[in-house]
């Protein structure tokens, strides 16, 4: 299972101060009935690893009388089911990693009692659904990841009980093509949202409410996303990085991306992108890498960052764009010499120009004295 097997078998005590800490392992053994173990639990435990087993299920009252555990790894097991209460009695738990299991769903009394749970992973299952409240009492819930799973749309109530300390939502590579308007309502808290590899073909600026000026990542690649309404970042004034690689846009408008005032790296590779309106950029001072390849780019005006050019350096990605050579791109051919400008390139990669589509020049190797750009750039 999962590749070649491994075998460790102990029980680790560690002492510090007056209190010992014991780490109960069985990894690796082939292990199918976990209530075998139920009565060798030192009273001491905080950390349980039965990883790489082949455990199918875990029953009620397998993990009682464990008054310090913290910590419980199941890892790439065969879990299906989990009996409802299996682990209320275990209130104190901090860490739940339930990964490469076969879970199909989520539900309230799954969980039912984890009052302090901070971390639950649950990536690499067969989870097409998680039912309304399956989190509710989880306050002190920190990071939830649910990636590589089989979910196909998020409601209004998934995240229901979460709190203002939760930090960190993974949703990679599902099947979501639907999320209901205010989902992300009460996660306030919210720092980084990962939404790639998903089925999403537009964003608004309702589905991003109750998300604030905390949230600094948010990734949104390998989708199908085709539009994003005007202004729906507008709240999140806080946000660092955005990824939109790998979607359907075609038109940047300069009001899709107004209120990203702090923004350092923007990701627009690998879409259809033909028009950049002016001022698109033009409210991100602090934009420090700019991804613009393999689009169908033909110029870049230098207002799309407002009045002026970029007053600090930036990185930018131009391959595999049908860029003109002409007065348009005069103003980045200023900058690459000026240094404010760098060119990103990737392996054999670089930013070509055209005159009438025979490729001319490596971008970066033009100065202001080539092509087209020689009767214009000095009136610019």
């Amino acid at each position: 299972m999962y590749g070649e097997k491994f075998l460790v078998v102990m029980c680790l005590t560690f002492y510090s101060g007056k209190s010992q800490a014991t780490e109960f392992y069985r990894t690796g053994q082939g292990i199918e009935d976990i209530t075998l173990y139920k009565d060798s639990f030192p009273v001491n435990t905080e950390k349980i690893f039965f990883d790489w087993n082949n455990i199918t299920n875990i029953p009620r009252n397998v993990f009682i009388d464990l008054p310090h555990i913290q910590e419980i790894r199941l890892n790439h097991n065969f879990i299906t089911f989990i009996a409802n209460g299996a682990l209320g009695n275990i209130s104190q738990l901090e860490k739940l990693f339930l990964n490469d299991n076969s879970l199909s769903y989520i539900s309230w009394p799954m969980l039912r009692g984890l009052r302090n749970l901070r971390t639950l992973h649950l990536q690499n299952n067969f989870i097409s659904s998680i039912r309304n409240e399956s989190l509710k009492g989880k306050s002190e819930l920190r990071r939830l990841d649910l990636s590589n799973n089989r979910l196909e749309n998020i409601s209004k109530f998934t995240f229901t009980g979460l709190s203002e300390k939760f930090n960190n939502l993974i949703l990679s590579n599902n099947f979501i093509s639907m999320i209901s308007n205010d989902s992300f309502e009460m996660l306030t808290g919210l720092r980084k949202l990962f939404l790639s590899g998903n089925k999403l073909n537009y964003i608004s600026k309702r589905l991003l409410t109750g998300l604030s000026n905390q949230l600094i990542d948010i990734d949104l690649s390998i989708n199908s996303i085709s539009t994003i309404e005007n202004e729906s970042f507008e709240m999140l004034t806080g946000l660092e990085k955005l990824f939109l690689s790998g979607n359907k846009l075609t038109c940047i408008s300069k009001q899709m991306f107004r209120g990203l005032v702090k923004l350092e790296i923007l990701d627009l590779s690998y879409n259809e992108i033909y028009l950049i309106e002016d001022q698109s950029f033009g409210n991100m001072e602090l934009l420090k890498e700019l991804y613009l390849s393999h689009n169908d780019v033909e110029s870049l005006n230098k207002s799309i960052f407002g009045n002026t050019e970029p007053s600090d350096s930036i990185e930018l990605s131009l391959f595999e764009n049908p860029i003109q050579c002409d007065s348009r791109i005069c103003w980045i051919i200023k900058n690459i010499e000026s240094g404010k400008i760098h060119l990103i390139e990737e392996s054999q990669n670089v930013a070509i120009c055209y005159i009438s589509d025979q490729i001319v020049h490596d971008l970066k190797s033009l100065s202001v004295t080539d092509c087209q750009c020689k009767m214009h750039c000095h009136q610019d």
